[in-house]
């Protein structure tokens, strides 16, 4: 079974979009719509949520098919392939003025 959002988040986003109709049909706050252009609205926005989420669904299973996007995006390598570098620059032991290579220098 698929995840359903929260009970109280579903309720309180149905109600925000309930009084949001009402108060374009009765004129609070905004010009009155009339329910047809009201109508029209929410067909659009439906319309477009499904557009939406079938070229999400198809952006995810080429994703997958590349593992890390590589597929998708045409690279050669993985983004991360120089994070190493960058993680190494920030460690205490890079920061250390007597390093040499992998051997520290001793001063006496």
């Amino acid at each position: 079974m698929p995840p359903h959002p929260n009970a109280k988040l579903f309720s309180a986003i149905v109600a925000t979009q309930i009084a949001a109709v009402f108060m374009c049909a009765q004129g609070w706050l905004v010009p009155a719509l009339p329910w047809s252009i009201i109508g029209w609205v929410w067909v659009y926005n439906l319309v477009w949520m499904v557009i939406q989420d079938i070229v999400k669904l198809g952006l995810y299973r080429r994703l997958e098919a590349g593992r890390t996007g590589r597929a998708f995006l045409g690279l050669r390598h993985p983004l991360d392939a120089h994070a190493g570098l960058h993680q190494h620059a920030r460690t205490p032991h890079s920061l250390n003025a007597n390093r040499v290579g992998k051997h520290r220098c001793k001063i006496s």
